[in-house]
């Protein structure tokens, strides 16, 4: 999905920026092709999951 957003990211926000600010916790960051989740004190790449056990644990 992160690799299609580049292409849509217009379409779907009516943005061109590099940084895309979906909501007041995601952004997506055209340049790294991530989505980032951001609480009071750190910023999570989304797509850095996915290979960890949490994320193993959540496809289960």
């Amino acid at each position: 999905m992160a690799g299609v957003t580049v292409y849509v990211a217009e379409e779907v926000w009516g943005m061109t920026d590099p940084e895309v600010k979906i909501s007041d916790t995601v952004r997506f960051d055209a340049a790294t092709q991530s989505f980032f989740y951001k609480t009071d004190a750190n910023e999570l790449n989304v797509q850095a999951l996915k290979d960890n056990l949490f994320g193993k644990a959540c496809s289960k």
